[in-house]
């Protein structure tokens, strides 16, 4: 009974294959298996069918003791399994790591495990900063990458041929290299141990032609480097990490713009032109602050900067001065000086600049009926002005800021006298001159630009001072009682002014523009030939004090003015004015109201009417005097 059992159990557990059929044994390094022929299969197979079939007639009888079962599957079974396999013997795979085809056994690679185990001990991979590529901070070189430095062949960031370091053979021409070696070593870029043929041109000598020489170098070649653009006999790598093509577009030089010559006062005196040995790229121009020049050690402001072929502009904030030393330095920005290859300019400094100012004298006044000269000037710590007395007597003055320097001279006799002012007289930021008596062409006094305060009235100066209009620093003008003439209609730029007083002159134009000069306090323009609708002024809400009579002044609106205590001055008496225009004055001087003024509209003015009643009334109550052709009120 045991022995049917056993057999019983046998066959219920597979054990008994069909002779296409591969078992795998436990503990088989390399899955071994085994392939069994049909006639040892065929030897059980009545042997499991009478099992079967017994089973089947004694199921009533058979104890089925699991335990036991259990004992002889684990105990018998593989001792069953040797029998079985008596005599066939195991068929293997290649050495190595099996690898199945589904159907068959397919070529066994080579057991590496071994490596990953090592690798595996290296740790967590993403965190380990292992490169996936290499830039420009990856290689081991000397100097300084940049857009002005070249990766050369010795491993080091060099200047272009032509800058004056004459750091790379621009001929590639290497016949002065002693063996092929040195020259594999300045070339660089190799892998590891590779061989490399040097071929050269028919037209190179020395002893480095057909040579072949083994070199050990770094691992990283120019297959590996991150840089953009293309590799290629014709291209350098820039130190912006770009494969860029030299000057030439064939590899034979690399030759950026390079300082020429610097000069001042060719075109002007304010203009600093700079040459540069090849044209250069105008797709974004420099900025004008890449630039500094110094004037004698000092800063010298510049203004703006154009670009044109091979030449640069740059325009300064004042005219430079003969005798003075210029200095220029450049230090690239964000649109760096370059050619049409993007090879940038080198930065440099204290290059010298050609002074071509030629000496010139500011024509200031002439003096004739005072013989005694006394001005008061201002101008900064380290300019100097001199005074050409027109005697032949020259006298100097060194500025002190905000502190007064007196200039003083004494003739020793009557005459006509010329002064000139020199030296840095465009550096005045003072300038008072007032009863000296003086005569001349005061139209140049334009070029005083820096000036903050004139005091020239109660002299007898003439000329045209429409150009006067360049003074936009000036914070207080006084130039009444002189000569003066001139459309200053353009004056309406001065808006730092806050003092203006230009009467008794014969001035003209149309001053209703005169409305930007909001900063204004104190405005006399009275006695000269001014037109324009003066109801604009409502603008000038700081006004304490105002004349604009004896001219031909307008009031076509009446517009809304603040409410200004002008005191005894609101005169714009004499200005021929309609009765309508006197009229809108009145009105609009009430909607402030004024405070405490005394208003003068008569002379050559018509008489109001009864259309500035109510206005009349407003101001009067508000302290106001009213003075109209033929009235006072109250």
């Amino acid at each position: 009974m045991k022995k049917l059992i056993l057999t019983t159990i046998i066959a219920l557990t597979g054990i008994f294959l069909t002779a296409q059929e591969q078992v795998m044994f436990p503990g088989q390094a390399a899955s071994s298996m085994i392939s069994n022929a049909n006639t040892k299969w065929q030897q059980h197979t009545d042997s499991i069918k009478n099992a079967h079939d017994s089973i089947a007639a004694h199921r009533g009888l058979i104890d089925l003791n699991f335990s036991w079962i259990y004992d002889i599957m684990n105990d018998s079974l593989p001792a069953i399994r040797t029998d079985m396999m008596s005599g066939e013997s195991m068929v293997y795979p290649d050495a190595g790591i099996s690898l199945s085809t589904g159907s068959a056994w397919g070529t066994s690679i080579t057991n590496n495990s071994a490596n990953w185990n090592t690798a595996y001990d290296w740790g967590d991979h993403s965190t380990a900063s292992y490169l996936t590529s290499v830039g420009i901070s990856d290689i081991n070189t000397t100097g300084t990458a940049g857009g002005t430095t070249y990766l050369r062949g010795d491993g080091a960031w060099a200047t272009p041929a032509g800058s004056g370091s004459g750091d790379l053979i621009s001929t590639n021409n290497l016949s002065d290299v002693a063996d092929a070696a040195t020259a594999l070593d300045n070339l660089g870029g190799f892998a590891a141990a590779d061989t490399v043929q040097l071929v050269w041109g028919s037209g190179i000598t020395g002893n480095l032609v057909g040579q072949t020489e083994t070199v050990s170098v770094d691992a990283v070649g120019v297959s590996g480097l991150s840089a953009t653009g293309t590799a290629s006999s014709t291209t350098y790598l820039r130190g912006d990490n770009t494969w860029a093509t030299p000057e030439g577009g064939t590899g034979g030089g690399l030759t950026q713009p390079l300082f020429n010559s610097a000069e001042v006062g060719t075109l002007t005196d304010s203009t600093f032109v700079i040459l540069w040995s090849k044209n250069l790229y105008g797709g974004a121009d420099p900025a004008a602050g890449d630039f500094t020049v110094t004037e004698d050690g000092s800063a010298y402001a510049l203004s703006s900067l154009s670009l044109s072929y091979d030449t640069i502009k740059l325009t300064g904030s004042e005219a430079a001065l003969n005798g003075s030393t210029y200095l220029l330095d450049y230090d690239p920005g964000t649109n760096p000086v370059k050619d049409s290859t993007n090879l940038w300019a080198l930065a440099f400094t204290d290059n010298a600049v050609t002074n071509n100012v030629v000496e010139t004298s500011f024509t200031f006044a002439t003096a004739s009926a005072d013989l005694s000269q006394s001005y008061l000037v201002r101008l900064p710590v380290g300019k100097t002005l001199t005074v050409d007395w027109g005697d032949g007597s020259e006298d100097s003055y060194a500025g002190n800021d905000a502190v007064d320097v007196v200039v003083t001279h004494t003739y020793a006799g009557a005459g006509s006298y010329d002064i000139k002012f020199k030296d840095d007289y465009l550096s005045l930021t003072y300038l008072r001159c007032d009863n000296n008596f003086l005569t001349g062409d005061v139209s140049g006094w334009s070029a005083l630009t820096n000036l903050t305060y004139l005091y020239c009235h109660i002299n007898s100066l003439t000329g045209d001072i429409s150009g006067w209009s360049a003074l936009t620093n000036i914070d207080r003008l006084y130039c009444f009682n002189n000569s003066l003439t001139g459309d200053v209609s353009g004056w309406s730029a001065l808006t730092s002014l806050t003092y203006l007083n230009c009467a008794d002159n014969s001035l003209t134009g149309d001053v209703s523009s005169w409305s930007a000069l909001t900063n204004l306090t104190y405005l006399f323009c009275n006695n000269n030939s001014l037109t324009g609708d003066v109801s604009s002024w409502s603008a000038l809400t700081s006004l304490a004090f105002l004349r604009g009579d004896e001219n031909s002044l307008d009031f076509d609106s009446v517009t809304n003015w603040a409410a200004l205590d002008l005191g005894t001055y609101c005169q714009l008496q004499d200005n021929s004015m309609s009765s309508t225009q006197v009229d809108n004055a009145l009105n609009s001087f009430a909607n402030g109201p004024f405070l405490n003024t005394t208003i003068e509209l008569d002379g050559t003015n018509d008489v109001r009417t009864p259309a500035s009643d109510t206005a009349v009334t407003t101001l009067i109550a508000n302290g106001c005097t009213v003075i109209t052709n033929g009235l006072t009120e109250p």
